[in-house]
């Protein structure tokens, strides 16, 4: 439950955005879709996806905003007459600010290190959370490394003994001593590490699969960059994200906006003097990286919550609180040179990486990576947002996965609303633009394609990757690729398809429609192979039980006519279309509709809602997850598809699965599964408007019982099944 505090904030924060539309009516008119989706986020209580949305879009500005080097590998080219470049693998600044060598190199696998990483666990009591902490630093991609355990006092008797346990465990080290300040417990750990980079947890922190090897790709490739951390999921009473970015040396000074999680490198801590110097509570963790930044090293942020950190007594305020206010200042003979000399400060804003070797920059990376045991399927996308693309994307993946190791790429820059659903069933997951600058992005590509013994590479939407498949398939010709195209429309994607040439294998088509295209635009049909959409049907059969008690929930009576729009508030979509058809019916007291769905032409929605006088006959749902999409469907007479473009639409499909019969216009493939007078009608979209005198007369022969228990069996028996689509899928990519 939110806090008053925060449901009046978030009530402001509505008032303010339906101000700024009822401003932008007339003089902005582009903003106001924008603007009017974010109000239906906070009037519906959807507060994780607002913030995401607005942090992202702050993350974007602030980088587009801040000056000089300290903001990407790329900005310090503006100032490249001042810039200092820096190796930081093997120099530091000198007292001069000048680079030098460093004093001594601790390097995996050649120079002292034995492995690429060690994790130092902190623990004082709340042993309870260790197994689960200890379960996520095992199931790292990298094996090169070392987890070293601290106890620092603790004297519950259960984490006594969990520890004892812990002890006896080979790849564990476990070290007990008597309470002290935290950064001295992580010193005591560091001195124990043999890895090249350290990594710093607390006793409740979950880390992703993925983080140890994101954050040291970074620091690889930007070799300037001297520490790396991500945002932090904080779980307790309430779940929120701790939201950061690239270290700045004023902003330091003041507090610690730095993750305790942050990987860096050994040798440095050696160099400056270990995390407790001068450090007198964990609050100035500040101090060491503010010492370790005046070595000559920038910091940065992955945009990623790729680390939890559970504290279920403390929330994000607090935290916040903790992190961001102004800090006592540390013990004089500890003060980093930084905090006292503005002109030093300005000194290491200039710092920028050295020129880009030649080589790839992952090589080391390699050396850490355990081989799968299963062939490696690299399956790259631009973003995982929530659509009909990604949810397919999703259950053929969950298939795929018994038979591939599936490694999964994005590469566009976006909030990746799905990103949990997908991790559930794909565990790596590389979010190519918050890790790596652009120069570095196909270069990882090949490194995961050597690393994870990939053989097939499957594509979906990113037009950048299509680009980037003649440079793999040269560097990898036993690279087996395919493409799965949604719809025929020409756009950059088809453009891109097109344009991959004889790099892209096989040409993956939704409908019968996207083969026509292809085939038109001179693609042979060899290379073409076409694969019906599928869906699960247990879901539907499921919610078809449930009709009735869906129907009180909203409000809907049994005998109540009830029709059904889901889909994007878009353009291509035409939701105002649906609210006609809705109210040319309207003569029948009965007849009641939902429309679920978000998008920017919600404003215009409402309007026309209004225009009709429709309020009391059409509710508006917003967005809802799969599950809820498909009990409302069980409880619909019809769903109504009013789309200029489709493939072959998910919704009609998982309509169809749960016995509700689609009116439709003749759009894509949707000929294919809907036969008319059985579970829909079909009309030709330049007559939309007529399927609500269809959909009067049809009435009688598609609604009931007996015809929705006929739908939902005719449906099992057919291609458009998620088994079907898998099997298809695997054998088109055996095939290659």
């Amino acid at each position: 439950m939110l806090s008053h505090a925060k449901r009046f904030a978030y009530g402001a924060v509505s008032k303010f955005l339906r101000a700024l539309i009822r401003l932008t009516a007339t003089r902005s008119p582009r903003l106001r879709g924008p603007l009017h989706y974010l109000d239906t986020l906070v009037s519906q209580g959807r507060y994780g996806e607002f913030n995401a949305l607005i942090a992202h879009g702050i993350g974007r500005l602030a980088g587009k905003l801040r000056p000089g080097p300290a903001g990407g590998a790329d900005r310090g080219k503006q100032h490249a007459f001042r810039a200092i470049r820096i190796d930081a693998a093997t120099q530091r600044l000198s007292i001069d600010g000048k680079p030098i060598e460093k004093d001594y190199i601790y390097s995996f696998p050649d120079s002292g290190a034995k492995t690429l990483v060690s994790v130092i666990i902190t623990c004082r009591n709340h042993g309870e959370y260790l197994p689960d902490t200890l379960v996520a630093a095992r199931a790292q991609t990298l094996v090169s490394r070392d987890i070293i355990i601290i106890d620092d006092g603790s004297t519950e008797p259960e984490t006594v003994g969990l520890l004892d346990r812990f002890r006896t465990e080979n790849d564990l080290i476990v070290l007990r001593q008597a309470e002290q300040d935290i950064p001295n417990v992580r010193d005591i750990g560091i001195r124990q590490a043999q890895g090249e980079f350290i990594c710093c947890l607390d006793a409740g922190d979950l880390i992703d699969p993925t983080y140890l090897e994101c954050a040291i790709a970074r620091l690889l490739a930007d070799r300037s960059t001297g520490f790396v951390y991500p945002y932090v999921r904080v779980l307790g009473e309430a779940v929120e994200v701790r939201h950061t970015e690239d270290f700045d040396i004023d902003r330091a000074i003041l507090g610690n906006f730095t993750a305790v999680s942050a990987v860096f490198r050994r040798d440095d801590w050696d160099q400056i003097g270990a995390c407790s110097a001068g450090m007198r509570d964990p609050s100035e963790d500040r101090a060491f990286w503010v010492r370790l930044a005046s070595l000559g090293r920038r910091g940065h942020v992955i945009q990623r919550p790729l680390v939890a950190h559970r504290r279920p007594d403390r929330t994000l305020t607090n935290d916040a609180k903790e992190m961001h206010e102004e800090l006592p200042s540390p013990t004089p003979a500890f003060i980093p040179r930084a905090f006292a000399e503005p002109s030093f400060r300005q000194l290491l804003k200039r710092i920028a990486p050295p020129e880009r070797p030649d080589a790839n920059p992952f090589t080391k990376l390699k050396q850490a990576i355990a081989r799968p045991e299963k062939p490696g399927l690299l399956v790259v996308v631009p973003w995982l947002r929530r659509g009909g693309a990604e949810v397919l994307l999703l259950s053929l993946l969950r298939g795929l996965s018994q038979q591939w190791h599936i490694v999964l790429a994005t590469t566009e820059d976006d909030p990746h609303l799905m990103h949990d659903e997908f991790a559930a069933v794909v565990p790596e997951i590389f979010h190519l633009t918050a890790i790596l600058e652009q120069a570095d992005r196909t270069a990882f590509l090949a490194y995961l394609v050597d690393t994870r013994a990939v053989t097939h590479c499957l594509s979906s939407q990113s037009a950048w990757h299509l680009a980037q498949l003649p440079e793999l398939k040269k560097q990898f010709p036993h690279l087996r690729t395919a493409n799965i195209l949604h719809n025929h429309v020409p756009d950059r994607v088809f453009r891109a398809a097109l344009g991959a040439g004889s790099a892209l294998d096989r040409h993956l088509a939704v409908s019968g429609a996207v083969v026509d295209t292809l085939k038109a635009s001179g693609i042979p049909e060899t290379r073409i192979k076409e694969i019906a959409n599928g869906i699960d049907v247990e879901p539907g059969a499921g919610a078809a039980k449930h009709r009735s008690a869906t129907r009180a929930e909203l409000g809907v009576p049994d005998d109540a006519r009830l029709l059904l729009w889901v889909g994007r508030f878009g353009e291509e979509k035409r939701p105002g279309l649906f609210v006609e058809i809705v109210a040319s019916l309207s003569a029948d007291p009965s007849l009641q509709a939902i429309m679920a769905g978000e998008g920017p032409l919600e404003a215009s929605v409402d309007s026309a809602i209004r225009h009709f006088g429709m309020a009391t006959r059409i509710q508006r749902l917003g967005h809802r997850d799969r599950g809820e999409i498909t009990r409302l469907m069980a409880a619909a007479d019809i769903l109504v598809l009013t789309s200029t473009v489709e493939g072959m639409p998910l919704t009609v499909l998982e309509a169809l699965a749960a016995g509700c019969p689609v009116a439709s216009v003749d759009v894509g493939d949707v000929a294919r599964v809907i036969k008319p007078g059985f579970n829909g009608i079909l009309m030709e979209p330049s007559r939309a408007l007529d399927l609500a005198s269809a959909i009067e007369a049809a009435w009688p022969i598609l609604t009931g019982e007996a015809a929705r228990a006929a739908i939902r069996k005719d449906f099992s028996t057919r291609s458009h099944t998620e088994p079907a689509m898998v099997r298809a899928y695997s054998e088109a990519l055996a095939a290659l």
